[in-house]
C-alpha cells in the first residue's frame, strides 16, 4: 500500500466500538482510493479462489467467497451511508463517479466463467455432500445470484449485459440526485 493510502481511515482499523467507521477522520478525498484498493483486494481475493487447482469443494471455494469483499463492504457501507445521510454535491459527484466503477466490478465477479464453473459444481454435488442447512443455503444462494446475474450466459451476451449495468448504474444516479 501506498502512503497515502495507509494514511486513509478507510482502509485502517478503525479505533471506535464495533469497527464503527471514524467519520470525523474520513474526508470526501478518500472514498475514491479506498475503493480502488478494496475493488483491487477483492480481485485478488477472487483470483485466489479461481487458481485452486483442486476440484472445488465448499471449503475451497464457497467458504474463501463468503469471506472474500469485507474491505468493500466495509468502504461501501462507510459511503452510502454518507451518501443517503449527507449527500453534499461533492458526495455527489463521487457517487457519480464511483457508479459505473461499482458495476463494473460486480459484473466482474458475477460473471466470472472460472468462479460460476466452480460453484455450479458444488451446486451439481449438492445433494451427496451432507452440508448443514446455512452451508446448503450459501451454495443455492450463490448459484442462484449468479446464475440470475447472467454468468451462464456466453461471452457476447455476457458484454452486452456489462454496457447495459454501466449504463444502468449511471443513469440510476442521475435519477437520484
Amino acid at each position: 500500500m501506498t502512503d497515502a493510502a495507509l494514511s486513509n481511515p478507510l482502509l485502517a482499523a478503525s479505533p471506535l466500538p464495533y469497527g464503527l467507521p471514524d467519520y470525523r477522520a474520513i474526508r470526501p478525498e478518500h472514498y475514491l482510493p479506498a475503493f480502488t484498493e478494496a475493488f483491487a483486494r477483492h480481485r485478488r481475493e477472487i483470483d485466489a479462489i479461481t487458481n485452486v487447482a483442486a476440484a472445488p469443494t465448499f471449503e475451497n471455494t464457497l467458504v474463501p467467497l463468503e469471506r472474500s469483499g469485507e474491505l468493500l463492504h466495509d468502504v461501501a457501507s462507510a459511503f452510502y451511508t454518507v451518501s443517503s445521510a449527507d449527500a453534499t454535491p461533492e458526495i455527489q459527484e463521487i457517487e457519480e463517479a464511483l457508479a459505473p466503477l461499482m458495476a463494473a466490478h460486480t459484473d466482474a465477479v458475477q460473471l466470472n466463467p472460472e468462479l460460476y464453473r466452480r460453484i455450479a459444481s458444488v451446486h451439481a454435488q449438492l445433494d451427496d455432500l451432507n452440508l448443514a442447512p446455512e452451508d446448503r443455503y450459501l451454495v443455492e444462494r450463490h448459484y442462484r445470484e449468479m446464475t440470475h446475474a447472467g454468468a451462464g450466459l456466453d461471452e457476447a451476451q455476457k458484454a452486452r449485459l456489462t454496457e447495459i449495468n454501466g449504463r444502468l448504474s449511471t443513469l440510476t444516479t442521475t435519477f437520484e440526485k
